[in-house]
């Protein structure tokens, strides 16, 4: 009997000691976050005769606000630009690409520093490509993100997303595009409490 007793108040005290330490975020959090989407982009061309370089310079910023509605559940929205300039033998063209869309996240606490995020987002995809080329479509991202915190009001997050979008290109003949793969970010989350 006493063993008993005692093992349930171990239990208890340790499910105790777990929860008092967890990075829980509260109902009426706000939290604001940004970053940009780390890319490693590698091309060989090799031309008879020929010495000419590719260059591709990528730029890709993220956005996103969030309202913790319960405790560690998010809905907000996400904002997500990407523009890519490819130059070759002296010409240059540019892709650019936004995304913008509602988005829901689900924060689960790992230790008092650690939290696993797990998100997703419905999307409305706009650009421009070469040759006064417009596109536009939907698609959506899920994926997860790893946030150490600071302190409460400020993380540092790793993310990695699986995106896929379709949408139409619009020029003399339209040509639907079908793209989707993966990113892998580093940003920055403030949270404001009420």
């Amino acid at each position: 009997m006493k063993k008993s007793i005692l093992s349930i108040a171990t239990i208890s005290l340790m499910c105790l000691h777990t929860s008092s330490f967890a990075k829980n975020i509260s109902i009426g959090t706000i939290e604001i976050g940004g970053g940009s989407t780390l890319s490693i982009d590698s091309r060989e061309t090799e031309l008879e005769n020929s010495f000419d370089e590719i260059t591709v310079d990528t730029t890709v910023l993220s956005a996103n606000a969030l309202y913790y509605v319960r405790p560690n559940l998010g809905v907000g929205a996400t904002f997500f630009y990407d523009s890519t300039e490819i130059t070759e033998q002296q010409t240059s063209k540019e892709v650019m690409t936004s995304t913008i869309g509602p988005m829901v996240s689900y924060n689960f606490s790992i230790n008092e520093q650690t939290g696993l995020k797990i998100s997703g987002a419905f999307l409305k995809v706009s650009g421009d490509a070469p040759n006064n080329t417009d596109q536009s479509g939907f698609g959506w991202n899920a994926g997860s993100q790893l946030s150490y915190f600071l302190n409460d009001h400020v993380s540092i997050n790793g993310s990695l997303k699986y995106y896929s979008y379709a949408y139409e290109r619009e020029n003399v003949v339209s040509i639907d595009l079908e793209e989707s793969g993966f990113n892998f970010g580093v940003g920055l989350s403030i949270y404001l409490h009420q």
